[in-house]
């Protein structure tokens, strides 16, 4: 079945971030001194209506909110990916991509070795990211190669981020003696390193849309992304979208999707389908694994009356597909609402979920 999105213009985002930076969520066995070296795309487009409604554009977020409540991929403005580490060499992007689930993980016999026994296949198997040189091989004969195929130890240079643990202390409350300290885990890029996000804008408005991307990530340049802004965490230089044109890695590995369309579609994008699109689980070849997302939002204008003022609100938890997952069929997704139910809200709270294909 031939992609949609063949016809969209790709762009790629690199945010080389100039200050540590917190990602994550508290949940399962996570606390705040857990970092993460990726990002959501539904927490990166929180943080775009976010940064509309405190710049004062309420109209245009409640537009943007709007334009993605359709289930129906030809209507959206865009489709972005989460966000996954890169590293520059010379002019060039190298990008990472999630690891498909599922992929077969063999290892070439060289003589003697057990494959149980293999290191390379405990390498392979503790790999969530494949490069964009591995997963253009693989996708030029999927149906034939396994990660053992595709696997370069050397695709990357080493330490491309760090993990970092501060410690930092909670101003003194009413009632409490002590203040209290707490750590907060970050991780540092490399000077040449950060994250990279996909983005597939629609032919249609396609100059409107750009420019609204630009201005939003510009806006979120001086913000940060993350969590912890308020101590400077999570800032980048920008400048503009990248097209695909100008980035040599990642047309190349769109080059090879879009050559081998008789093949299951990689989800880039953490995503949950409608209901309408659930099928999708129950026929064809699917290799998925589920999370359950779930997290706060901090406003001045959501506070239920005597909720206590300014503060965060938990959203409603949502379980929604891990990107990397593989699907035979591919499926739009949804903008979930996920305003709680006992929040008496100025404006709703989404959760992106729509699913970008490879």
């Amino acid at each position: 079945m031939t992609n949609p999105l063949n016809d969209w213009h790709w762009y790629a985002v690199p945010l080389q971030f100039i200050t540590p930076v917190h990602l994550g969520e508290p949940r399962g066995g996570e606390t705040l001194a857990t970092a993460r070296h990726t990002l959501q795309a539904d927490t990166l487009f929180s943080a775009m209506l976010h940064a509309l409604y405190q710049t004062g554009n309420e109209t245009k977020a409640k537009e943007l909110e709007t334009a993605f409540q359709p289930t129906d991929v030809n209507t959206l403005p865009w489709l972005h990916s989460d966000a996954f580490p890169f590293f520059k060499e010379g002019n060039d992007y190298r990008l990472s991509f999630p690891k498909p689930k599922g992929s077969l993980i063999e290892v070439p016999d060289k003589g003697g070795v057990q494959e149980s026994d293999s290191v390379e296949k405990k390498k392979l198997k503790k790999r969530s990211l494949l490069w964009d040189g591995e997963l253009s091989a693989l996708l030029c004969d999927a149906d034939k190669k396994t990660l053992g195929d595709v696997f370069d130890e050397d695709a990357c240079p080493k330490d491309l981020w760090q993990e970092e643990t501060r410690t930092q202390v909670t101003l003194r409350q009413e009632g409490k003696e002590e203040a209290m300290p707490y750590s907060v885990g970050t991780i540092r890029f490399a000077s040449n390193a950060g994250l990279w996000v996909a983005i597939a804008v629609n032919p249609q408005n396609h100059d409107d849309t750009v420019n609204l991307l630009n201005t939003l990530f510009k806006i979120l340049s001086v913000e940060g992304i993350g969590g912890k802004r308020s101590n400077g965490f999570g800032r980048f230089p920008f400048q503009k979208l990248i097209p695909e044109s100008q980035c040599s890695m990642l047309n190349e590995v769109l080059e090879e999707a879009r050559t081998s369309e008789n093949r299951s579609k990689l989800l880039l994008s953490t995503a949950t389908p409608h209901e309408s699109q659930e099928d999708a689980f129950k026929t064809g070849h699917r290799a998925y694994k589920l999370g359950l997302r779930q997290g706060f939002h901090a406003s001045t204008d959501t506070r239920p009356e005597g909720f206590g003022g300014i503060g965060a609100v938990k959203k409603k938890p949502v379980m929604m597909v891990e990107a990397g997952s593989v699907f035979e069929a591919s499926w739009c997704g949804s903008l979930v609402d996920v305003t709680p139910d006992d929040l008496g809200a100025v404006h709703n709270l989404y959760r992106y979920a729509h699913a970008l294909w490879l």
